[in-house]
């Protein structure tokens, strides 16, 4: 009976069949390019920061642009830009024009428009903010990043800022502490908020 049955059906069942792969295929190609995207935004931004890092903020600005080029929908770059704009600030001084600053607030924005719990971002944020004096959203800011670090889970992973004395600055990224899950301690320090 079954053999018959199969015998009946079977352009039907290499039909159903011959979909059902074509489905999955597309479905492994599309997470594959996603995935592809995803590293070489990755890569774009790291470039970008390096870039920063050395004061090459036209470099930087090409890396981060290229990088949501890619995929408008990454938080990363638009993170990359504020912190560009931040720092130019902190460069030119007295001479800096607050535009810089009311751009980073608005790429802080976009950036967590598109992931709320970015905590470098939030980071970023509340230091624009409370150098553009608007000391009341720069404490809501750190209430949030307060809360992300708070309910971080065991493997969640997140970069802590390090002072540099010798700059009177942050160090670089790439000497920030990183901590897997969440802290047992938070240790708030004056220059953290700029004192």
């Amino acid at each position: 009976r079954i053999a018959k049955l199969v015998r009946r059906h079977q352009g039907a069942a290499i039909a159903v069949a011959t979909g059902v792969l074509l489905v999955v295929t597309a479905a492994l190609l599309a997470w594959e390019r996603s995935s592809r995207k995803a590293a070489q935004v990755g890569q774009l931004v790291e470039l970008g920061i390096s870039k920063v890092e050395g004061g090459q903020w036209d470099a930087a600005e090409d890396f981060f642009r290229q990088a949501m080029a890619l995929d408008d929908r990454d938080a990363r770059p638009y993170r990359g830009l504020a912190l560009i704009r931040k720092d130019r600030f902190n460069q030119l001084g007295a001479e800096a024009d607050p535009k810089l600053l009311i751009e980073a607030d608005e790429l802080c924005r976009q950036a967590l428009e598109r992931d709320p719990d970015y905590v470098e971002a939030l980071n970023l944020h509340g230091v624009v903010l409370k150098k553009l004096g608007r000391l009341d959203e720069a404490i809501l800011t750190l209430h949030r990043l307060l809360e992300r670090l708070s309910s971080a889970g065991p493997g969640d992973r997140t970069p802590l800022p390090r002072f540099d004395k010798l700059t009177d600055d942050r160090a670089p990224e790439a000497d920030w502490t990183v901590v897997q899950g969440r802290p047992s301690v938070i240790v708030l320090e004056g220059w953290c908020l700029g004192a």
